[in-house]
């Protein structure tokens, strides 16, 4: 008789599923209770807490998952941007406020918050000098010449009156910390000219500075 020889069948183990995992510090998103091979899930930190890494993780066909740990680390900032301090440590959602020394003004934002990454939302702001603008004219006068179009705060600027007039009130303004300059302002006044014989008294005279004529 023959004798046959029978082949068995061979099958592919099954591929393992994966159970839901735990995270530390976090939760995973729409969570399963398993999970086939080669599928994904994505997890959330809580408020304050990041991925060390991708937010998501593979079953892999041995029933594990990769990464193996799922694990939301505490948002940590140095303090403070610009600051140079290593000492003191904001966790995220802290902020920090700035504000400049009199004289200057911030340009960028005022505060700036810790981020659960570890960063700070943005860079930090800067303060800039005030300064002021080119001062004020006055009517038949002059600030004494700068060649800057801008004034650093505490530069005084004189005022001279053209010939047939006198500077009255102060003869100098101040650029202030505010970036304006100092008030009052002073203005120039025609000189009075008492006409030849009569005298220093208020009588006919000629009035400089203006068109000349008579003045009783």
């Amino acid at each position: 008789r023959n004798v046959g020889h029978f082949k068995g069948c061979s099958h592919a183990p099954a591929a393992i599923g994966c159970q839901a995992p735990e995270v530390q510090n976090g939760k995973v998103h729409n969570v399963q209770s398993t999970y086939r091979a080669g599928e994904t899930l994505h997890f959330d930190c809580h408020l304050g807490y990041a991925a060390e890494g991708s937010d998501e993780a593979r079953c892999q066909p041995g029933g594990t998952w990769d990464p193996p740990v799922l694990v939301c680390h505490r948002g940590e900032c140095g303090c403070c941007p610009g600051t140079g301090g290593d000492k003191a440590f904001f966790t995220a959602g802290m902020a920090v406020r700035y504000s400049c020394d009199p004289g200057y003004y911030l340009v960028g934002n005022a505060a700036v918050s810790c981020r659960a990454s570890g960063n700070w939302s943005q860079p930090r702001p800067r303060c800039e000098e005030v300064t002021c603008p080119r001062p004020p004219s006055i009517a038949n006068g002059l600030p004494s010449g700068h060649p800057s179009g801008s004034f650093s705060r505490g530069v005084t600027v004189s005022y001279s009156c053209r010939p047939g007039f006198e500077l009255l009130g102060n003869a100098s303004v101040t650029c202030a910390d505010s970036g304006l300059w100092s008030r009052p302002l002073p203005r120039c006044q025609g000189v009075w000219v008492p006409l030849p014989g009569r005298g220093a008294g208020r009588g006919p005279g000629v009035l400089e500075g203006r068109s000349r004529g008579l003045w009783h």
